[in-house]
């Protein structure tokens, strides 16, 4: 089975399924990126959130169909208030399309699918709806399942997904999502033997797998939490919110692997940002940090303008190597740099990962932290362990505790009575 690779296809369609977009992993020193040019792309990945292709009954497809196509011809002025910051707004406009007093099932379906991330509590009680609606379509009842999944409801989800599998025995993501509702009900032995039923299914792949239970168990994608930042810089001139904003904006996150410049919000907020902080003053290193991250992502990409745009704002390659104390940025910023080939990896460890350790010691910023654990030399094995357990105390991010276990277990220092 394939596992996940540097580029690949998502294919969130209808069923045959239709290419959205794709991603590509960048050579960055922490994370895969994806460049989403068009806002619509991203709100169409989500239309149709099904991860594998279904054999639906024709009525049903035909059925849903019409109301894709009815919700798609919404799309652009629904994208609109989204990039302005207006949620409700926007939810309100695809949410009219279809009035609840004479909503269908399937209409309720594809709606759940369009609201999954973006709005967690919306789509749980539209999918729950079309559930209700048609007990019978094993395709509503996959969606209703991860919907239950997601809710931490084990059992109930567990009996949506023998519903699909029922009629699709051949597939394996089911099979799968079942084990790990079994083990979180604590039935050991009944989790084996589902996840031997999605290793004998003679169709599916362990990255479908994966981006199935990264669905269920991360959180939707901050389209609410960039709105709020939003607001609160125009209402409040708020430098730290423009960063926040700018930082998520720069590396919008699609899921636990990849994320990346969402163009539409950048282009959108980016002018917002620049006059609301203005009075500032353009020396202070965090307004120069914003206006690097912003060039840098919106900028032209070759090595010799990146070099430019870090000399014009005095970060990272200048004689001092100056750092800005928020995470979010720094990260943006350093990535640049790095693919640039503006610094190495040995320059990232010497010059930056110490000011980052410095920084991140005075806080709770995990991102600086993820930064700053570079600073141990790869040799000094003790080093990093000991950042690792520092950060995961200071932060409690869980990325800092999995890779401390996954290091002590990689070395053989991982004994089973470990704390």
């Amino acid at each position: 089975m394939a596992r996940r690779t540097g580029s690949r296809d998502f294919n969130h369609g209808l069923p045959g399924g239709v290419l959205l977009f794709r991603v590509t992993t960048m050579a960055r020193p922490w994370a895969t990126s994806i460049q989403m040019n068009k806002l619509t792309f991203a709100v169409l990945a989500l239309l149709c959130f099904s991860s594998c292709a279904f054999a639906a009954t024709t009525d049903f497809d035909a059925d849903l169909q019409a109301a894709a196509a009815k919700l798609e011809a919404l799309l652009s002025a629904s994208g609109e208030l989204l990039t302005a910051g207006d949620v409700a707004g926007a939810n309100a406009r695809l949410l009219a399309a279809f009035p609840e007093a004479t909503r269908t099932p399937t209409e309720s379906f594809v709606l759940g699918n369009m609201f999954f991330e973006l709005d967690r509590k919306l789509s749980y009680a539209l999918h729950k709806s079309a559930a209700a609606g048609d007990p019978g379509n094993s395709q509503i009842a996959w969606e209703w399942g991860v919907e239950q999944h997601r809710a931490g409801e084990y059992a109930a989800a567990l009996e949506s997904y023998k519903k699909y599998s029922a009629d699709h025995p051949q597939l394996a993501l089911p099979y799968a999502l079942e084990a790990d509702c079994y083990l979180r009900l604590n039935r050991v032995d009944d989790a084996v033997a589902a996840w031997r039923k999605s290793e004998d299914a003679p169709q599916g792949t362990v990255e479908a797998m994966e981006d199935m239970v990264c669905a269920v168990h991360r959180e939707p994608a901050p389209h609410k939490i960039r709105a709020d930042l939003l607001a609160k810089v125009v209402k409040q001139k708020d430098i730290a919110a423009a960063q926040d904003l700018i930082a998520l904006d720069c590396q919008f996150p699609i899921d636990w692997w990849n994320v990346g410049p969402q163009s539409q919000y950048l282009a959108h907020d980016a002018p917002i940002v620049k006059d609301a902080i203005k009075s500032v003053g353009p020396d202070d290193v965090r307004v120069r940090a914003i206006a690097c991250a912003i060039d840098c992502m919106t900028g032209d990409n070759d090595a010799d303008a990146i070099r430019k745009i870090f000399d014009k704002y005095h970060l990272l390659t200048d004689a001092d190597h100056t750092v800005v104390a928020h995470g979010g940025l720094l990260y943006v910023l350093v990535s640049a740099a790095m693919n640039a080939k503006l610094m190495d990896e040995s320059a990232m460890r010497q010059q930056i990962a110490p000011k980052a350790l410095d920084l991140a010691r005075k806080g709770h910023d995990a991102e600086l932290w993820d930064i700053a654990v570079y600073a141990a030399p790869l040799d000094q094995h003790d080093r990093f362990l000991a950042l690792q357990r520092e950060a995961w105390k200071a932060t409690g991010d869980q990325r800092f505790a999995g890779q401390l276990l996954y290091i002590k277990l990689d070395s053989g220092k991982l004994e089973p009575d470990d704390a």
